[in-house]
C-alpha cells in the first residue's frame, strides 16, 4: 500500500522530546532553569482550526540567540548536523514544555529572560508543527500569538473486484477535490492519512491503470466499467481512523451504493441517490441492448421513477450513468453502477428484438406518381391507441416519436450516403401512425436531411443497397425514454431503368431565324414512371454549320413538344445550343400520356447560315 500524503518529518521526533527534555530538566543539565531567580513565563493557546477539542497538543519553547536556536548552536559545536528535511531537538535544548488543555491553553513557566521560539506539535495535524517567536522579560508573563494547527484523521477500507481475495492491487482511491489518495494493496486494502477532519467528503475509486479494468474481457459486462466509480460520502474525525467499509464490485445486484431497483405494477421502480455536481443521469437497459431513460434531475438528492419499457416477470439488467464535473467530464459517462430486477409490470418491448429479421421494422419502398414512399406495412406493435403511463408519479407520457435513417451506396457500407427519411415524427396521432403504416413517408417531402434533388439523383437509375434504422422516443416533463437503435434487414432498391428513344435522321435548319424544321420520336409505352420521367434526359447533337460571319456562331434554338401538345420549355421560351448538349427535363406530368410522337422543333439563330443536327434522343 502506498500513501501519497506525507507530513513534515519534524513531528517524527516529538516522542524524543518528551523523554529527553524531561530528563534534562529534572537533572538540571545544560539549559535547565531550576536555578533561575529572575524568570518569566509564556502563556497562550495552541488550537485546531477545524475541531472543538484542542487537548493533547505538545507545546515547548527553545531559546534563540540572534538567528540561531539552541539546537542549531549545539549542532555547530558538535559538528553533527541533522538532516535538512528534519529538525532534531535534543532534550537539553528544550527550555520548557506543556500539553494543551481542551481549550488549547498552556503555560511555559520559569524561563530566563530572552527570546524563545514556541512550537506546537501534533502528529494528528496536517502541518505537523507550527512556531511563533516571543520575548520573555524577568518577572513577567509573555503571551504568544495563538498557534493554529489543522486536525487530521485517516480513512481506511478495502476495494475488491467481485470479492477476489487477491489481485486487487493498484486501484486508486481518492477524496474528491483534494490530493489525499492511496493505492490498494494486493488484498484490496487502502489507508489515506493526514486528511483534515471535515464532514461530507466524497470518496472515489478508479480502476487499474487509471482507465478501465479488464478492458478486453467479455466475460463480465460490469468489468468494462468507466474510468471513475463514485463510492460514498464519508466524515473524517480528528485523531481517529474512519472506516470507509469494504466495497465489493458486484455486477447487477438489486441495490448498489446509489441505486436501488424493485418490482412495480408499472414496471421497475428506481430509487437513485444523486451525488453532488452530477450534471445528468441516464438509465440504460442493458438487456435490450441500449433502451434508455434520461430523467430530469435538479442537483444532489434522492429521486424515484418507474421504468415501464419492460415485460412483467422478465429480469432486466441496467447500467445507471452519472455524469458531472467531479466525475471528470460534464458530458460523457464517467461513472456507472449496475443493478438488476424482475419487472412487476410494464409495457413490453416496442419491437420484437428476439426476431433476427426484425420483420416489423423492415421498410417497404414504393414509387407512387412523383413520390418516393417508405412505409412500415408489417408494424403491428404498438397496435391501436398508444398507451399512456406515469413516470415518477409526475407526468403522463403519451408523445411517441419515430425516426428512420437510411443509407444508400453503390456496393458496400464503406461507400454510403446516409440521410434521414423522417426525424422525430410524433406518432401519438392515429392518423399519422396509419399514414406511416399504410401509405408511407414521402422522402421528397422535406422531412429528410437531404434535398429532394439530392435524393432523386441518388436513387434515379441506380441499384443500391440500404437499410433503415429506428428508434422510438417518448418525451415527458420529467425525462425522456429512448429505445434501442435497431436496424432492419438490408434491402435492395432495384430502380426502373429508363429507355432511350433516338432519331438518327439528320435535319438541316433553314437559312432563316424564323423558319423551323422538326423531327419526331415515337414512344410506344402508354404508362410511364413519373419519378424517372422527372429527370428525363434530352440529347441534341449539332454536327456542323455554315456560318462564316465576323461574329461568333449563335447556334440553334429549339423546344420539345409532348404527344399531348405540351411544350418544353413553356410557351414563348426556347433552349439554345451550339454543340452536343444533354438537357435534363421534368416530364413527370407526362407519365400517363407519354405514348405517341415527341417532336423536336429547331430554328437557326443566324440569318445567312444553316445548321445540321445529326441525331437527337430522349431518355426516360
Amino acid at each position: 500500500m502506498v500513501c501519497f500524503r506525507s507530513k513534515a518529518l519534524f513531528a517524527v521526533t516529538v516522542s524524543l522530546v518528551l523523554a529527553l527534555s524531561a530528563c534534562a530538566n529534572v537533572s538540571g543539565g545544560a539549559g535547565s532553569n531550576s536555578d533561575v531567580i529572575d524568570s518569566g513565563s509564556i502563556t497562550g493557546k495552541a488550537t485546531f482550526s477545524n475541531v472543538a477539542d484542542n487537548s493533547g497538543i505538545l507545546v515547548f519553547a527553545e531559546a534563540v540567540t540572534g538567528t540561531q536556536t539552541l539546537s542549531v548552536r549545539a549542532a555547530l559545536s558538535t559538528g553533527i548536523a541533522p538532516a535538512v528535511s528534519a529538525r532534531s531537538v535534543a532534550g537539553s535544548t528544550v527550555a520548557a514544555q506543556a500539553i494543551t488543555a481542551s481549550d488549547g491553553s498552556f503555560t511555559l513557566p520559569d524561563l530566563a529572560a530572552g527570546t524563545y521560539t514556541v512550537y506546537a506539535v501534533s502528529n494528528d495535524s496536517a502541518e505537523g508543527a507550527v512556531a511563533r517567536t516571543v520575548t520573555v522579560s524577568a518577572d513577567t508573563v509573555a503571551t504568544v500569538e495563538t498557534l493554529v494547527l489543522t486536525a487530521t484523521g485517516t480513512v481506511s477500507g478495502s476495494v475488491t473486484w467481485n470479492g477476489a481475495s487477491s489481485g486487487n492491487g493498484g486501484i486508486l482511491v481518492y477524496i474528491a477535490g483534494t490530493g489525499y489518495m492511496a493505492y490498494t494493496d494486493d488484498a484490496g486494502s487502502f489507508k489515506i492519512t493526514g486528511v483534515p477532519a471535515a464532514s461530507a467528503y466524497q470518496l472515489y475509486i478508479v480502476g487499474k491503470d487509471g482507465s478501465r479494468k479488464y478492458w478486453e474481457t467479455d466475460l463480465d459486462p460490469a468489468m468494462s466499467v468507466q474510468r471513475t466509480i463514485m463510492w460514498k460520502t464519508i466524515n473524517v474525525t480528528a485523531k481517529t481512523d474512519t472506516a470507509a467499509g469494504a466495497y465489493v464490485w458486484h455486477p447487477y445486484l438489486a441495490e448498489s451504493e446509489h441505486v436501488k431497483v424493485e418490482s412495480d405494477p408499472k414496471g421497475i421502480k428506481f430509487t437513485v441517490k444523486v451525488p453532488a455536481d452530477t450534471g445528468y443521469l441516464a438509465v440504460i437497459c442493458d438487456t435490450t441492448g441500449g433502451t434508455r431513460y434520461d430523467p430530469v434531475i435538479n442537483g444532489m438528492g434522492t429521486y424515484t421513477f418507474v421504468y415501464p419499457l419492460v415485460t412483467a416477470g422478465t429480469e432486466y439488467s441496467f447500467s445507471v450513468q452519472f455524469c458531472g464535473p467531479l466525475l471528470g467530464d460534464e458530458h460523457s459517462g464517467e461513472y456507472y453502477e449496475y443493478v438488476a430486477c424482475v419487472a412487476g409490470g410494464g409495457l413490453g418491448p416496442f419491437f420484437d428484438y428476439t426476431d433476427a429479421s426484425y420483420a416489423q421494422l423492415k421498410p417497404a419502398y414504393t414509387e407512387s406518381g412523383n413520390k418516393r414512399l417508405v412505409a412500415l406495412p408489417n408494424w403491428t406493435t404498438p397496435a391501436g391507441s398508444l398507451p399512456s403511463f406515469v413516470v415518477g408519479d409526475k407526468t403522463k407520457i403519451s408523445d411517441y416519436s419515430l425516426s428512420m435513417e437510411f443509407a444508400i451506396g453503390t456496393t458496400d457500407w464503406l461507400d454510403t450516403n446516409w440521410f434521414t427519411g423522417c426525424n422525430a415524427i410524433n406518432i401519438s396521432d392515429a392518423t399519422v401512425r396509419n399514414t406511416i403504416i399504410n401509405e408511407g413517408i414521402d422522402l421528397l417531402s422535406g422531412v429528410c436531411w437531404k434535398s429532394p434533388a439530392d435524393i432523386n439523383s441518388a436513387f434515379s437509375y441506380k441499384k443500391f443497397f440500404g437499410w433503415a434504422r429506428f428508434r422510438i422516443t417518448l418525451s415527458g416533463y420529467d425525462g425522456s425514454f429512448r429505445t434501442q437503435m435497431v436496424g432492419s434487414d438490408q434491402w435492395t432498391y432495384n430502380p426502373v431503368l429508363p429507355t432511350t428513344y433516338t432519331n438518327t435522321t439528320p435535319i438541316v435548319t433553314p437559312a432563316s431565324s424564323t423558319d423551323t424544321v422538326s423531327s419526331g420520336i415515337t414512344v410506344s409505352v402508354s404508362d410511364g414512371n413519373a419519378l424517372t420521367m422527372s429527370s428525363a434526359i434530352l440529347t441534341v447533337n449539332v454536327s456542323s454549320h455554315t456560318y462564316s460571319g465576323s461574329g461568333s456562331y449563335q447556334g440553334v434554338s429549339f423546344y420539345l413538344l409532348a404527344p399531348d401538345g405540351t411544350r418544353y420549355p413553356g410557351f414563348g421560351s426556347t433552349y439554345f445550343i451550339t454543340g452536343t448538349t444533354n438537357y435534363q427535363l421534368d416530364l413527370s406530368s407526362e407519365a400517363a400520356s407519354c405514348k405517341g410522337t415527341w417532336t423536336l422543333v429547331v430554328a437557326n439563330a443566324d440569318m445567312d447560315s444553316t445548321t445540321t443536327i445529326s441525331s437527337w434522343s430522349l431518355k426516360m
